[in-house]
């Protein structure tokens, strides 16, 4: 089986379960940005937590390296500013950006689930007060989405759908609130999927997108791993490039449809990771 695969069944078991294998690293959750969201001409491969003051060690686990804002080893970012990576079992490897310094954790080779590492600084691409943590499988090369690993949060909020459309191969738009018939044939399917939580009104990405058509899956986008494939990041199981998986108005492209002759139904389900799910659909007339 293909391990993309594999990992993606293992981090699934281990929703259902109810199990964790991490612990937050903040105490107060705000996020701004999570798994899988547009940022800037790529995705966010971690979550992005605002109003942060310390910063503590998701799990125990061993030291691997320590990065000085404005140096950028291999295999990581160089946006990451004051950064913290620590290993733990499985290949897995936690990594905490954008810290204020590294005086707390430079002396130390171990730490254990709640090690104080820093403070949230500035030394990185994100605010003031930001913590970006990544969740990493390093022998794999893939980027776990955090929320997959961490404590469930009471969050009632459904995800929105707004503004599916679909374009065609001349590059017409058509909305699909307000287009009744189009030529059969192929199509590129749009939409804005945002997701809000109880704590934080910040736009965020949703979990699982799943498109129907007629009744019937077509599609299903998880935002459960992102890959880095020959320097390009690629979501998942589904191999799409993070580079189209946003337009340039940050519309998430869900994918081509194929639109015979007839009524055709077009479903587009958005789910969050705590399970509140939205649905919307439309039917349209190809000629």
């Amino acid at each position: 089986m293909n391990r993309t695969i594999m990992t993606a069944l293992i981090l699934a078991a281990t929703v259902l379960a109810g199990a964790s294998a991490f612990e937050w690293p903040v105490s107060e959750l705000y996020p701004v940005s999570i798994f899988g969201q547009k940022k800037e001409q790529s995705v966010e491969c971690g979550i992005v937590l605002e109003k942060t003051e310390l910063v503590r060690a998701a799990g125990n686990g061993t030291v691997l390296l320590t990065i000085d804002s404005g140096y950028s080893p291999h295999g990581f970012p160089g946006t990451l500013g004051n950064a913290v990576i620590v290993a733990h079992d499985e290949g897995l490897v936690t990594i905490y950006g954008n810290l204020s310094s590294l005086d707390r954790i430079e002396q130390r080779t171990t730490v254990e689930t709640g090690t104080i590492l820093g403070e949230a600084g500035a030394s990185g691409c994100t605010r003031e007060k930001d913590l970006l943590f990544q969740v990493m499988d390093q022998t794999r090369r893939l980027y776990l989405n955090p929320l997959l690993l961490l404590p469930a949060q009471t969050d009632t909020r459904r995800p929105v759908i707004r503004k599916a459309s679909l374009t065609g191969g001349n590059g017409r738009v058509y909305p699909l609130e307000s287009t009744r018939s189009v030529r059969q044939g192929k199509y590129r399917l749009y939409a804005d999927i945002s997701d809000t939580t109880n704590n934080s009104t910040n736009t965020l990405a949703p979990f699982r997108v799943t498109i129907l058509l007629n009744g019937s899956e077509y599609a299903s986008i998880p935002f459960e791993i992102i890959t880095a494939e020959s320097g390009t990041l690629q979501l998942g199981s589904t191999g799409q490039d993070s580079g189209i998986l946003y337009d340039d108005k940050g519309l998430l492209y869900l994918g081509e449809v194929s639109l015979a002759r007839g009524k055709n139904d077009i479903s587009i389900n958005a789910r969050d990771i705590t399970g509140n799910e939205r649905g919307e659909a439309w039917s349209i007339s190809a000629e």
